[in-house]
């Protein structure tokens, strides 16, 4: 196993639950000190991201529904007539 020259790695590589994802998800392969530079200079960015934009997504889907429920399901119709008033307003 790859090392880093402080252990890090075949630490990492010890932990239990480590060991159960890289089994699982990663065919059982060891993280190498590729994947923490990788990781380091732009992998966790793009995961945090994703993240953050899946939690984003699970929110406005729950609004959503919020506003279906608020509208009796014609929130479309609502829009329009609001879209529509106002672009026809000389104001």
């Amino acid at each position: 196993m790859e090392d880093d020259g402080c252990g890090l790695l075949s630490w990492l590589n010890q932990v239990p639950v480590v060991q159960t994802v890289l089994a699982r998800d990663f065919g059982g392969s060891a993280i190498t000190k590729q994947n923490l530079y990788e990781w380091r200079i732009g992998g966790f960015a793009a995961w945090q991201a994703r993240r953050e934009t899946l939690a984003q997504a699970r929110e406005l889907m729950s609004e959503a529904a919020e506003l279906t429920v608020a509208t009796e399901g014609k929130l479309t119709d609502h829009l329009a007539t609001v879209a529509a008033a106002r672009y026809a307003s000389p104001w």
